[in-house]
């Protein structure tokens, strides 16, 4: 913001045709004032899977992997130490990796921005768990959570950044006041930028690359001002503006948020 101009100089001097651009919700607010001035080709990118206009962004799947793998590996600690593990995802307000990793970690507990939470029901359902003899559970929050009538944890804020907000400490508040009130040891862990660093899964090398191919065939037709997105199955175009909207939260009811309620988890 405010280099607008000296934006676009260095583009013109470039003398390109137009630019394929990869990225997430940041990227595309950025280059919004400049979609009627840049040829543009978007392709949806990040962990988040929060980009409107698509139903699903290549890195989600890895990052998704990673929080199932980190509880598979922690359920082992919880239950031979009789703890509760609070795992705690990144997200932001969108709450689409905790949702995924923990349905495919089979988490006691998942915890998303979008359905904040009763303390005095998780107390009930945890309870409930250590009086029917569960030595140990692992509780998956998004660092956007919150319990009714509070706010999210902000860690600390970034100045002149437009998400000035970085969320974090849901898993350390959670943890000490689950202990205090349930007497029941509990570890929190943060799982942080190793959601970022593993090498793809391969759904999401089969859709980066479909994404790919098509972004080309697009640049090739002169397609610009238009975007891939995964819908109904497929990888699709869509307007570039599609991108644009607000970030794509996990809707009230989704079918996902359904299944881990027929598992017997608390969401």
């Amino acid at each position: 913001e405010g280099r607008e101009e000296e934006f676009l100089a260095a583009w013109k001097e470039l003398k390109l045709e137009g630019m394929i651009v990869a990225g997430g919700d940041g990227t595309f607010a950025g280059l919004k004032p400049f979609r009627e001035n840049i040829p543009i080709i978007g392709v949806p990118k990040t962990i988040d899977n929060d980009l409107s206009g698509t139903e699903l962004t290549f890195g989600y799947d890895t990052a998704c992997s990673v929080v199932a793998d980190s509880v598979d590996a922690l359920r082992a600690t919880a239950e031979a130490h009789s703890r509760l593990i609070v795992v705690e995802t990144m997200g932001r307000t969108a709450g689409w990796i905790a949702l995924g990793g923990g349905i495919a970690s089979f988490a006691d507990v998942v915890l998303l921005p979008e359905r904040p939470f009763s303390r005095p029901e998780l107390l009930e359902f945890l309870g409930k768990k250590k009086q029917a003899g569960k030595r140990g559970l692992v509780l998956v929050v998004s660092e956007g959570a919150r319990a009714k009538g509070e706010d999210a944890k902000v860690a600390f804020m970034v100045k002149d950044s437009p998400q000035a907000e970085r969320y974090g400490g849901i898993a350390m508040e959670l943890s000490r006041w689950l202990e205090s009130e349930l007497r029941w040891e509990a570890r929190p862990v943060v799982l942080g930028h190793l959601q970022r660093a593993r090498p793809p899964t391969g759904t999401d090398r089969f859709l980066t690359l479909a994404m790919g191919v098509e972004a080309g065939r697009m640049a090739i037709e002169g397609a610009w001002g238009q975007a891939c997105v995964y819908r109904a199955g497929s990888v699709a175009r869509a307007p570039l503006d599609e991108l644009m909207g607000p970030a794509r939260l996990v809707p009230d009811g989704h079918r996902w948020v359904n299944l881990l309620k027929a598992m017997g988890s608390f969401v």
